[in-house]
């Protein structure tokens, strides 16, 4: 069970303590293990937020911080005095005691291990420092779609309108499609054609819009079905473009 698991305990030979380890020792006996130097950083680093916190609340904060740094590998090790060379792996509960008693008792500078800079993770008071030390950001202006639609265009020289004016020409131009809307608007070919512009212009602005598509990019894909449109018996384009 996960009971059992957290009570076990291992015993491991002295080649096999890692640098990462925190060597239970009285006295100052571990300070100048890289593990227990560590950890009295992460103690530091965390001392202030566990002040502050119910009491209530205490030991499940040590118990956080030992599962982040038991995902890390890290131990804590002791080694047994009947037998010199052998050590044992303190099982996960006494290692959260540990942290536990250390946040408690931890007065800053050295000393046995009571004293962790914490292991990579975000602390809220990190965070509020590092953004004291920024420039407060701009506010972005509120940019219309147009505009926006104009930046996203290769011809960053010309407004939308322009460039989608230009664009609806060049669809104009097409002789599939010329020689439809002819045989639909007949004599008032010239007086629907202006209309028929503005028609289409609104279906330019909604594709820049909506899909972020600039004028020449949606004259492909609008120039066949313009031509479906235009060959209907009551193609939309007439419809919609009627004086």
């Amino acid at each position: 069970s996960n009971n059992t698991a957290t009570m076990t305990e291992t015993y491991i030979s002295t080649n096999e303590v890692k640098s990462t380890d925190v060597i239970c020792r009285r006295g100052a006996g571990g300070n100048s293990h890289p593990g227990n130097a560590e950890f009295r950083r992460v103690i530091s680093a965390n001392k202030d937020r566990y002040d502050n916190l119910p009491s209530r609340d205490r030991e499940d904060f040590a118990r956080g911080i030992w599962n982040e740094m038991s995902r890390e590998g890290i131990r804590f090790v002791r080694e047994t005095p009947p037998e010199p060379g052998t050590w044992i792996v303190l099982n996960d509960e006494k290692c959260a005691r540990k942290i536990w008693s250390a946040l408690r008792d931890y007065r800053g500078g050295g000393g046995g291990h009571g004293s962790l800079q914490p292991l990579p993770r975000p602390q809220k008071p990190q965070t509020k420092a590092k953004a004291n030390t920024q420039q407060p950001k701009a506010k972005k202006p509120k940019i219309h779609w147009m505009t926006a639609a104009v930046a996203a265009s290769p011809v960053q020289t010309k407004n939308f309108d322009e460039s989608a004016q230009a664009a609806i020409k060049g669809v104009l131009e097409n002789e599939a499609l010329g020689q439809a809307l002819r045989n639909n608007w007949g004599s008032n070919y010239d007086k629907k054609r202006e209309r028929f512009e503005e028609h289409v212009m609104t279906r330019y602005r909604a594709a820049a819009r909506q899909k972020g598509m600039t004028a020449e990019e949606f004259s492909v894909k609008l120039l066949p079905v313009l031509i479906n449109e235009a060959a209907g018996v009551r193609c939309a384009i007439t419809e919609s473009s009627s004086m």
